[in-house]
């Protein structure tokens, strides 16, 4: 029923099996990559007045260098924050240096485009809240 395999016809298949084993080694490898959630830490906008929202929080986790890093945090990819122009330079700074040598990324979160006291946005007249000109090409 089976026939033995000669020589040549062994070197004619061992590319092919060598691209099937490459490609199912590849998709492994991606699954696990997709597999493995990312977990990212929302802070509260800094001018929130109370508890661990706002100031507090920023300091405790950021500037404060008595404060004790928490466990949770070393889960954290990523770090996120809205309204980043109202935090002080400083505190900016200390939280990306922390960022920094803990290895955590920060990512900022925006709205695509700005609606509130602004002209009707969509023919690009303004992008993300802040007022554009129209210029043309002469």
């Amino acid at each position: 029923m089976f026939r033995e395999i000669e020589d040549g016809e062994m070197k004619a298949l061992l590319p092919i099996l060598v691209f099937g084993l490459f490609l199912i080694v590849n998709q492994n490898t991606e699954g696990a990559e997709a597999a493995t959630p990312q977990i990212w830490f929302n802070m509260t906008n800094y001018e929130m007045p109370n508890g661990v929202d706002g100031p507090q929080g920023w300091n405790k986790l950021f500037v404060d260098s008595s404060e004790p890093w928490p466990d949770f945090m070393n889960h954290v990819q990523v770090v996120a924050a809205a309204g980043i122009a109202k935090i002080p330079d400083d505190v900016l700074s200390k939280t990306f240096a922390k960022l920094k040598q803990k290895h955590i990324q920060f990512g900022i979160e925006s709205l695509a485009q700005s609606w509130v006291h602004e002209p009707v946005c969509g023919h690009g007249s303004c992008v993300a809240g802040s007022r554009l000109r129209r210029t043309t090409n002469t």
